[in-house]
């Protein structure tokens, strides 16, 4: 009789499967970090962002501290371009938002180099990390790797040390409650994520703890008084309350924040209904994290009720603050008596996110159903990236919540060609202003060094986000290929040389995009006044004033025939440089009419005629044919930008003039 053999499946064992999950992930960190290293250059990624981003702002707030202006960190207007003067071409837009007290705790990096200093902050951050996994003893090795650990590592971001501090804090209550309060009193450079803190300490008649950490707070906020004076903090303030004001609107920035309060307003709920909401459900996390935390005495099952109600309760939150998750993954065994309440809590967290973005899509998609899915698709902001989501972990630059960052491959809307534009040439305006207000060069040197600097930051950026198209710059090569695409980018880095290097404000920065020879989308930053035109937004042209109409022309060539149109239509001549500020002036009801004839070039006038046909103003040669751009000689002499009632009576005035 034969015997049959039968062949069990063998399933590995956990423990080897958690060292080859490990080591895969400790592979790919690897490989991304070199390849990071490898394509980086001065500092900056491969999106043109500073080697660990978020760590940026940190690292220049704490730098302005040091010399003696902390103050100045709230001001978003200086803090950016003190970000954009470190890091020139960064693609960078970071405002500071948190309280002096975590100023106080980067005061010491700012005294290193920014590699130095981020190179520190990581491994302090993954030190302090390590000695909470083995406080933990739970899987210690994966835990170390957890995807949101890593993400916070190379996003240079500080939700580890949050993580720290309330963890460290659960970890030494029993032991150290003294030294748990001041952790506790430090986790409140995050005020948002310590909101359950006081109610748990004080339901779990930790009194020891709730006192040492309320002195703790009081002594570190006299420490950074006496070290910055009071006004950052009144500037603080002024801006936490000016936050819970944005709350309340549909900002793009709040809608990539993964809590209940921004997902009931993505499915369509009005403000109020989901303050309404958040609240209630904040409310009875709350209530039952104090009775789960009363009712348990261990130090991990503490934290995972912490980290997992702070994440619920508050109505804000990002992405690297989801390391705090690590706390209910670690503690989530079976036995535990408070597992429903961890899984009920983390899973939702980690997909909040995930479900509003898909809503917010599928509401855009909804307003246009006729468009095409590629272009439809282009109208959703880029979510942040998820926390366990190892694409995202490998190319973290892509995902940013405070400025446009670019993204490769063929772009059709319009919309989103319109708001790169805009980034472009503000961020150029910005840099062209730090280097001025720098008094390094002056005079010619200083037009000579604005111009190279604009236009490099442009070719880098545009190439970054639109790979596929051309681009005429005036400051770069002419280059042939453009002739036969279809898409062409025309720059002026620097319109109104002259007028920058004098120190005056009509200077501007054009970025325009050209299809089949028609100026589309186009923005005109205007960064002596503070001001950015863009066809994304078009303004309301400003009412006209009583009076003789005003004619803006060129400074230095004015047009042979501006006299005899003035004379004809009874107006009045006004010199200013640059034709984007002159385009501009005629938009924002400072003149009526803009007309030139002294010689001009594609670059000179795509940009100001995109934006002024949006506005609805006359845009045409001065003979009334239209303005056709991405010809083989961009020479292109004459313009008119004019307010329609006067476009007839004025191209009436050129005809007739006689040399």
């Amino acid at each position: 009789m034969t015997q049959t053999r039968t062949h069990a499946l063998h399933f590995p064992k956990p423990e080897k499967t958690w060292r080859f999950l490990a080591a895969t992930a400790l592979c790919l960190y690897i490989i991304f970090a070199g390849a990071l290293l490898l394509l980086s250059k001065h500092m900056l990624d491969p999106a043109h962002a500073p080697i660990g981003y978020d760590f940026s702002a940190y690292y220049e707030a704490a730098a302005l501290a040091r010399d003696g202006n902390a103050v100045a960190a709230y001001d978003d207007k200086q803090m950016i371009a003190a970000e954009h003067a470190r890091f020139p071409g960064a693609e960078t837009r970071l405002p500071w938002n948190y309280p002096p007290l975590f100023t106080l705790l980067l005061l010491p990096l700012s005294y290193l180099p920014y590699l130095g200093a981020w190179l520190v902050w990581s491994v302090l951050l993954m030190g302090g990390h390590a000695w909470l996994m083995r406080q933990l003893r739970a899987a210690q090795v994966p835990l170390l790797l957890f995807p949101g650990a890593m993400l916070n590592i190379f996003l240079g971001a500080n939700g580890l040390l949050s993580a720290l501090f309330i963890g460290g804090g659960v970890q030494l209550l029993r032991k150290r409650p003294h030294l748990a309060g001041l952790l506790f009193a430090l986790a409140c450079f995050k005020p948002h994520l310590a909101l359950l803190i006081p109610l748990l300490l004080l339901f779990g008649r930790e009194y020891r703890a709730l006192t040492a950490m309320l002195a703790g707070g009081l002594v570190l906020i006299a420490a950074t008084i006496a070290l910055f004076g009071l006004e950052p903090w009144t500037a603080f303030l002024l801006k936490a309350i000016q936050g819970m004001t944005v709350a309340h609107t549909s900002s793009s920035d709040w809608q990539r924040v993964p809590t209940l309060f921004t997902l009931v307003q993505v499915l369509g709920g009005a403000p109020e209904l989901a303050m309404g909401l958040h609240g209630m459900a904040g409310l009875i996390v709350a209530v039952l994290a104090a009775w789960l935390w009363r009712r348990s005495d261990d130090p991990s099952s503490r934290a995972a009720i912490l980290a997992a109600g702070a994440l619920i309760v508050t109505p804000y939150a990002r992405v690297y603050d989801l390391a705090l998750l690590v706390f209910p993954i670690a503690s989530g065994a079976p036995a535990s008596y408070h597992v429903g309440l961890v899984h009920a809590v983390d899973c939702p967290l980690f997909f909040m996110g995930d479900v509003a973005f898909c809503a917010r899509a599928d509401f855009a998609f909804r307003d246009d159903p006729a468009r095409p899915m590629a272009a439809r698709r282009q109208t959703v902001a880029r979510p942040y990236p998820r926390a366990i989501s190892g694409l995202n972990l490998l190319f973290p630059w892509q995902a940013g919540p405070e400025i446009l960052r670019p993204q490769t491959g063929a772009h059709t809307m319009t919309d989103t060609d319109a708001a790169l534009a805009r980034k472009i040439a503000e961020t150029a305006g910005t840099l062209l202003l730090t280097l001025r207000n720098s008094g390094l060069v002056a005079g010619k040197a200083l037009g000579a060094a604005g111009d190279a600097l604009s236009h490099e930051f442009m070719m880098a950026a545009l190439k970054a986000a639109r790979p596929e198209d051309a681009i005429l710059s005036e400051e770069g090569a002419r280059d042939s290929a453009r002739l036969s695409a279809s898409r062409v980018w025309i720059v002026d880095p620097l319109d109104g040389t002259r007028e920058f290097s004098e120190g005056r404000s009509d200077f501007a920065v054009h970025v325009a995009l050209t299809e089949r020879g028609e100026a589309r989308t186009g923005a005109v930053a205007l960064p002596g006044l503070e001001v950015t035109y863009c066809t994304g937004k078009p303004v309301a042209l400003a009412a006209r004033a009583s009076g003789a109409p005003r004619i803006v022309i060129s400074r230095t060539r004015p047009p042979a025939e501006a006299e005899t149109t003035a004379k004809a239509i009874g107006g009045t001549l006004i010199p200013m440089g640059s034709a984007g500020a002159k385009a501009m002036a005629v938009l924002r009801g400072e003149a009526e009419i803009y007309l030139h004839s002294g010689g001009q070039y594609e670059w000179d006038s795509c940009a100001p005629a995109a934006v002024a046909a949006a506005a609805g103003l006359h845009v045409s040669r001065i003979d009334g044919s239209p303005l056709i751009y991405n010809q083989a000689d961009p020479l292109l002499p004459d313009l008119l930008i004019c307010r329609k009632e006067f476009a007839q009576p004025v191209l009436k005035a050129v005809a007739s003039y006689r040399p």
